[in-house]
Protein backbone atom coordinates (compact mmCIF):
# COMPACT_ATOMS: atom_id res chain seq x y z
CA UNK A 1 0.00 0.00 0.00
CA UNK A 2 1.59 3.32 -0.75
CA UNK A 3 0.45 6.28 1.18
CA UNK A 4 1.53 9.68 1.64
CA UNK A 5 1.70 12.46 4.50
CA UNK A 6 0.54 15.77 3.80
CA UNK A 7 0.52 18.64 6.42
CA UNK A 8 -2.76 18.52 8.79
CA UNK A 9 -5.35 21.40 7.14
CA UNK A 10 -8.11 23.25 8.83
CA UNK A 11 -10.66 20.94 6.45
CA UNK A 12 -9.06 17.80 7.67
CA UNK A 13 -10.57 18.52 10.83
CA UNK A 14 -13.97 16.71 10.20
CA UNK A 15 -11.77 13.39 9.34
CA UNK A 16 -9.18 14.00 12.12
CA UNK A 17 -12.27 13.99 14.61
CA UNK A 18 -14.09 11.26 13.10
CA UNK A 19 -10.85 9.17 13.17
CA UNK A 20 -10.49 10.37 17.24
CA UNK A 21 -14.04 8.87 17.48
CA UNK A 22 -13.23 5.28 15.41
CA UNK A 23 -10.01 5.11 17.98
CA UNK A 24 -10.97 6.48 21.34
CA UNK A 25 -14.94 6.14 20.79
CA UNK A 26 -15.55 2.59 22.92
CA UNK A 27 -13.90 4.29 25.77
CA UNK A 28 -17.21 5.44 26.60
CA UNK A 29 -18.97 2.87 26.25
CA UNK A 30 -19.59 1.87 29.70
CA UNK A 31 -21.54 4.91 30.23
CA UNK A 32 -24.62 4.37 28.55
CA UNK A 33 -24.89 7.28 26.82
CA UNK A 34 -27.64 7.81 23.98
CA UNK A 35 -25.85 7.94 20.77
CA UNK A 36 -25.86 11.76 20.82
CA UNK A 37 -24.57 12.56 23.97
CA UNK A 38 -21.70 9.72 23.41
CA UNK A 39 -21.21 12.06 20.07
CA UNK A 40 -20.70 14.76 21.86
CA UNK A 41 -18.76 13.75 24.33
CA UNK A 42 -16.40 12.37 21.57
CA UNK A 43 -16.50 15.96 20.04
CA UNK A 44 -15.62 17.18 23.47
CA UNK A 45 -12.59 15.23 24.01
CA UNK A 46 -11.11 15.25 20.58
CA UNK A 47 -11.13 19.23 21.11
CA UNK A 48 -9.81 19.27 24.53
CA UNK A 49 -6.73 16.53 23.26
CA UNK A 50 -5.88 18.85 20.44
CA UNK A 51 -5.97 21.56 22.76
CA UNK A 52 -3.65 20.19 24.99
CA UNK A 53 -1.21 18.65 22.43
CA UNK A 54 -0.73 22.25 20.79
CA UNK A 55 0.14 23.23 24.30
CA UNK A 56 2.24 20.60 25.35
CA UNK A 57 3.89 20.08 21.97
CA UNK A 58 3.86 23.45 20.04
CA UNK A 59 6.34 23.17 16.97
CA UNK A 60 5.14 19.38 16.42
CA UNK A 61 4.54 18.09 12.81
CA UNK A 62 0.71 17.29 12.48
CA UNK A 63 0.56 15.14 9.41
CA UNK A 64 -2.59 13.18 7.99
CA UNK A 65 -1.68 10.00 6.05
CA UNK A 66 -3.53 9.62 2.74
CA UNK A 67 -3.92 6.50 0.39
CA UNK A 68 -4.77 7.87 -2.83
CA UNK A 69 -7.60 10.07 -2.42
CA UNK A 70 -8.69 8.72 0.87
CA UNK A 71 -7.46 10.00 4.32
CA UNK A 72 -6.37 7.10 6.66
CA UNK A 73 -5.05 8.22 9.58
CA UNK A 74 -2.68 10.83 11.24
CA UNK A 75 0.65 11.20 12.78
CA UNK A 76 1.87 14.06 14.82
CA UNK A 77 6.04 14.18 15.34
CA UNK A 78 7.92 16.51 18.10
CA UNK A 79 11.79 16.96 17.30
CA UNK A 80 13.93 18.75 20.02
CA UNK A 81 17.65 18.27 19.53
CA UNK A 82 17.89 15.32 22.33
CA UNK A 83 15.21 13.14 20.49
CA UNK A 84 12.86 12.76 17.92
CA UNK A 85 9.11 12.01 19.66
CA UNK A 86 6.06 10.22 18.10
CA UNK A 87 3.31 12.35 19.87
CA UNK A 88 0.37 10.02 18.16
CA UNK A 89 -0.53 7.82 15.29
CA UNK A 90 -3.59 6.60 14.61
CA UNK A 91 -4.84 4.78 11.58
CA UNK A 92 -8.54 3.92 10.85
CA UNK A 93 -9.97 0.61 11.84
CA UNK A 94 -9.91 -1.45 8.80
CA UNK A 95 -6.36 -0.32 8.22
CA UNK A 96 -4.64 -1.35 11.64
CA UNK A 97 -2.43 -4.51 11.55
CA UNK A 98 -2.14 -3.90 7.87
CA UNK A 99 1.27 -2.96 7.68
CA UNK A 100 0.90 1.21 7.67
CA UNK A 101 1.85 1.69 10.70
CA UNK A 102 4.85 -0.51 11.04
CA UNK A 103 6.48 1.38 7.48
CA UNK A 104 5.52 4.80 9.05
CA UNK A 105 7.25 3.90 12.45
CA UNK A 106 10.33 2.22 9.30
CA UNK A 107 10.25 5.83 8.37
CA UNK A 108 10.29 7.49 11.60
CA UNK A 109 13.04 5.20 13.13
CA UNK A 110 15.00 5.97 9.88
CA UNK A 111 14.47 9.49 10.13
CA UNK A 112 16.01 9.04 13.84
CA UNK A 113 18.71 7.62 12.67
CA UNK A 114 19.71 10.17 10.38
CA UNK A 115 19.87 12.68 12.96
CA UNK A 116 21.73 10.25 15.33
CA UNK A 117 18.68 10.90 17.70
CA UNK A 118 16.23 8.34 19.88
CA UNK A 119 13.06 7.94 18.67
CA UNK A 120 10.13 7.73 21.63
CA UNK A 121 6.82 7.50 22.71
CA UNK A 122 4.51 6.62 25.13
CA UNK A 123 1.56 4.39 25.32
CA UNK A 124 -1.29 3.60 27.62
CA UNK A 125 -0.51 0.52 29.26
CA UNK A 126 -2.53 -2.57 27.56
CA UNK A 127 -1.93 -0.53 24.51
CA UNK A 128 -2.16 -3.70 21.74
CA UNK A 129 0.58 -1.34 19.88
CA UNK A 130 2.95 -2.06 22.61
CA UNK A 131 3.76 -5.40 21.44
CA UNK A 132 4.17 -3.92 17.71
CA UNK A 133 6.85 -1.19 19.33
CA UNK A 134 8.62 -4.02 20.92
CA UNK A 135 8.75 -5.92 17.58
CA UNK A 136 10.21 -3.18 16.07
CA UNK A 137 12.89 -2.44 18.34
CA UNK A 138 11.47 -0.07 21.23
CA UNK A 139 12.65 -0.62 24.76
CA UNK A 140 10.29 0.45 28.01
CA UNK A 141 12.54 2.99 29.38
CA UNK A 142 9.55 4.58 32.36
CA UNK A 143 6.30 3.62 33.67
CA UNK A 144 3.89 5.46 35.44
CA UNK A 145 0.18 4.89 36.24
CA UNK A 146 -1.37 5.80 33.00
CA UNK A 147 1.79 5.48 29.96
CA UNK A 148 4.61 3.25 29.16
CA UNK A 149 7.68 5.16 27.77
CA UNK A 150 9.49 3.57 25.07
CA UNK A 151 12.12 3.82 23.19
CA UNK A 152 14.56 2.95 20.11
CA UNK A 153 17.61 3.99 19.40
CA UNK A 154 19.89 3.16 15.75
CA UNK A 155 22.63 0.65 16.42
CA UNK A 156 25.92 0.87 15.79
CA UNK A 157 26.94 1.21 11.77
CA UNK A 158 28.37 -1.74 10.73
CA UNK A 159 31.50 -0.70 8.20
CA UNK A 160 31.30 -2.23 4.96
CA UNK A 161 33.87 -5.10 4.28
CA UNK A 162 35.80 -4.91 1.30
Amino acid sequence: MTYELRPALWEDNPFLEALYADVHGSEFASLNLSADDHARLVALRFKAERMALATRFPDADHSVIWVGDHRIGHVRLNETPSEVQLVDLALLAPLRGAGVGSSIIGQLQAYAAERDLPLRLSVPPQNAATRLFERLGFVIIGTETNRIDMEWKAGPAIPNEE
